[in-house]
């Protein structure tokens, strides 16, 4: 791996490492009670300070390891191996965002119809 495509990758790698945590500085407010007045309560607590946090964490990595897919594939144009393994990690990384989106889309409809 050349020297620019390793400044690239970097690059790419903390943009979307930081994303999530820049997102989640915007909007966080210290509860002064940890008691909670009723389930719906306690389901957005949980949803707001674990459920949000994995998924974000889980989606940067998701899309971490398809561009590392599209790095290989693009640097291994010559090698029809090594280009297949980086074709197949990209496939998988797209199933796996979907899946990782799917999930979230589960998780909010069920936060939703219990709050």
């Amino acid at each position: 791996m050349n020297r620019s495509t390793k400044q690239i990758f970097r690059s790419v790698s903390v943009a979307v490492l930081a994303a999530p945590l820049e997102s989640f500085a915007e909007g966080y407010q210290v509860r002064a009670s940890s008691r909670f007045s009723d389930f719906g309560s306690f389901v957005g607590y949980v949803t707001s300070e674990i459920l949000n946090p994995i998924t974000s964490i889980l989606f940067a990595a998701v899309v971490v390891y398809f561009l590392w897919g599209m790095v290989q594939y693009v640097k291994n144009a010559e090698d029809s191996d090594a280009r297949h393994e980086g074709r197949d990690r990209m496939v998988w990384g797209m199933i796996a965002i979907a899946v990782v989106a799917a999930l979230w889309t589960l998780v909010r409809i069920v936060v939703n119809s219990l709050s």
